[in-house]
């Protein structure tokens, strides 16, 4: 089995964790966290070993190391994830059983696919792509790295989201629209037309209150 350790001992990293039991493909070795007051302890039933350095200096010996960056912020994963690639370990990436995942699909290293959720004929996912659960990510879509759809996102075919892009709970992205890099959709909004980069937008049809 592959050895990981799971980036980030709280929330999505507990979900992270419980994803990686479902496979049964990886023998995780603990928790990295930057939170001091964690080093030490037991979460989700594994350690806390510190943060990536500290980490990779006792893990040197022993094989390869894989990692997964369990952190919902998208500007921090791509910190973290590049933290751990100096380390000289391996983006793992996560994908639960029920997901469905079309055999034409790309799903690049570090990303996360939720249960429940459905990635499509010929979409794209760069690296370090978060999908949370129950997501559907549409035929021939492209989402750039550090991208998140959060629980509920509906991301129709031909969408494209920007490195970055956030798009919260139970959006819908119509076909054929971009999202820029950075930007966020708020929870519920239908995007109708394209999101320019580093805008948040919101409402039905979402409207920029951030952002030019």
């Amino acid at each position: 089995m592959k050895k990981l350790v799971l980036i980030g001992a709280s929330g999505f990293g507990s979900e992270a964790a419980w994803v990686t039991q479902r496979m049964g493909e990886f023998q995780v070795l603990g928790f990295c966290d930057d939170d001091q007051t964690k080093c030490g302890k037991n979460f989700q039933g594994l350690p806390v070993l510190g943060s990536v350095e500290v980490a990779a200096a006792s893990l040197k010996a022993g094989g390869p190391i894989w990692f997964h960056c369990g952190i919902g912020n998208n500007r921090n994963r791509q910190l973290l994830a590049g933290r751990a690639g100096q380390a000289g370990w391996q983006a793992a990436t996560l994908i639960d059983p029920s997901a469905l995942v079309s055999p034409d699909a790309v799903i690049g290293p570090g990303c996360y696919v939720g249960a429940g959720s459905i990635v499509s004929v010929n979409a794209v996912l760069e690296t370090h792509v978060l999908i949370n659960q129950q997501c559907t990510i549409g035929h021939d879509s492209h989402l750039a790295n550090y991208a998140q759809v959060c629980p509920g996102g509906r991301i129709s075919g031909n969408v494209r989201l920007g490195e970055g892009a956030f798009i919260a709970s139970n959006a819908v992205i119509a076909p054929g629209r971009c999202v820029g890099a950075w930007a966020t959709v708020g929870a519920a909004s239908f995007v109708s037309q394209d999101i320019k980069a580093g805008v948040t937008a919101i409402g039905v049809p979402a409207r920029p209150i951030f952002g030019t």
